[in-house]
């Protein structure tokens, strides 16, 4: 009867060890998501309202003003006029502006802002683009706004 009841133990513990461990992952991988996504959505807001700002005053300061303020911050900031050209940037970040501009070529980017680089695990950065339109006239520019992930490091998270 004793080796009954410490099999019977057993495999109760190995059967709750089982599901906690199934939750934890689960539990994990939900967080990491949501996690991912909360920073998509932050640096998506971040980049319009500096895009609000330049369309309200579009001005060589505006500009000089955006990006001495993301100097100071965790993100870049690359502004570029209706040809994609960089007007102007944060220091370090043209190279990787550079590459993410054309991946704008012949997309419609909504007026809330959109995603262009989402790979956190392999990119050197997350970007997001938002279109500067001045006086509801056509599209003049997008303020593209990057945040640099730990993925050169080896290391999969986000600053």
């Amino acid at each position: 009867m004793r080796k009954l009841s410490w099999k019977l133990g057993m495999l109760f513990f190995a059967f709750v060890l089982a599901i906690e461990m199934v939750l934890f992952v689960s539990l994990y991988a939900t967080l990491v998501h949501a996690r991912i996504e909360e920073e998509f959505a932050q640096l998506i807001a971040r980049g319009n309202s500096h895009r609000n700002v330049l369309e309200k005053n579009n001005d060589r300061t505006t500009l000089a003003h955006v990006v001495m303020m993301e100097s100071e911050a965790e993100t870049d900031v690359a502004i570029t006029d209706a040809r994609r050209r960089i007007v102007s940037a944060s220091s370090g970040i043209v190279p990787f502006a550079k590459r993410i501009i054309p991946l704008t070529n012949g997309r419609h980017i909504p007026r809330r802002g959109m995603m262009v680089e989402t790979d956190w695990k392999r990119a050197s950065h997350i970007a997001a683009v938002s279109p500067i339109q001045i006086g509801g006239g056509g599209k003049q520019g997008d303020m593209c706004i990057c945040f640099k992930t730990l993925a050169r490091s080896g290391r999969w998270c986000i600053n």
